[in-house]
């Protein structure tokens, strides 16, 4: 036997197959496959199902790729597949980078004052409130998700989104959630007092700074009560951030999305039934 024979066999199976499944689904023409062209995705090759099937007296036409492709149980999960990778733009450049330096810096600042290094300490408070000065004024002129406006909510939504979370339901939100837009305003607020108690203290005991000008104008009980508030205050953000962690984590965990990594990237996945705000 030849090659050109069993090339000619081969044809001859691959026909006879071909006619015994389109007797098994008693149609009436040939199975007609879409080509490469006519589908949407490539992947869809793999996967590619009758166009048109004429069963008995009745017709299905699914002349459109997709729709003959969603319609299958199986490859219906593909749908669910692309919806999920999907992803939009939530933080901006600016609040990232805001974001990633007050957690250095912070660190930098708890450790320099841990250590006695006081000149570096000063230096690294001033970088901090220009820090603080600039996410606030972005608060009024930044992008949607980075404005004051887009996660201030009443008592009543806050309660309900914190009963929401006991439940095991909260709603999605892209930006922040009431729990993490009251946790925001709170360390903001914080970060405000122990600068402005930093500096008290750096005017009217180390005599310098922008304040010097209050050296002369308190008592000593006055200065060292500015010195401990200021330590207070540092004290107080040390608990609150691994609060802001575990919220962070318990997001994460419940939405089924990495809060930390969106504030790398910027990005969130698309989810149903999202509150744009």
């Amino acid at each position: 036997m030849t090659i050109v024979d069993l090339g000619m066999n081969f044809e001859k199976a691959v026909c006879s197959e071909s006619q015994s499944l389109s007797r098994i689904l008693n149609c009436r023409s040939p199975i007609k496959y879409p080509s490469k062209r006519e589908l949407s995705h490539p992947w869809q090759v793999a996967v590619a199902v009758p166009v048109e099937l004429v069963e008995d007296d009745s017709t299905v036409n699914l002349a459109n790729p997709r729709t003959a492709l969603e319609s299958r149980p199986f490859l219906s999960e593909w749908n669910d597949m692309e919806h999920e990778n999907k992803q939009i733009k939530i933080w901006d450049a600016p609040v990232r980078l805001f974001h990633w330096s007050l957690v250095l810096g912070f660190a930098l600042a708890y450790v320099s004052a841990e250590v006695g290094i006081l000149d570096a300490h000063v230096l690294i408070g001033y970088f901090l409130i220009a820090l603080l000065v600039f996410r606030v004024l972005w608060g009024f002129i930044g992008t949607q998700y980075s404005r004051f406006r887009s996660f201030l909510f009443s008592p009543a939504e806050t309660v309900g989104y914190m009963k929401a979370i006991r439940a095991g339901q909260p709603a999605h939100y892209y930006g922040h959630n009431p729990a993490g837009a009251l946790m925001v305003f709170g360390l903001l607020a914080l970060l405000a007092a122990i600068f402005v108690s930093g500096l008290v203290t750096l005017a009217v005991i180390d005599y310098e700074g922008p304040l010097l000008f209050l050296a002369n104008q308190v008592s000593d009980d006055t200065s060292y009560f500015y010195r401990h508030a200021h330590e207070f205050f540092v004290d107080v953000a040390l608990l609150l951030i691994p609060l802001h962690l575990l919220g962070v984590l318990a997001g994460s965990i419940q939405h089924k999305e990495n809060l930390a990594r969106s504030m790398v990237t910027g990005m969130k996945k698309v989810v149903a039934d999202t509150t744009h705000r």
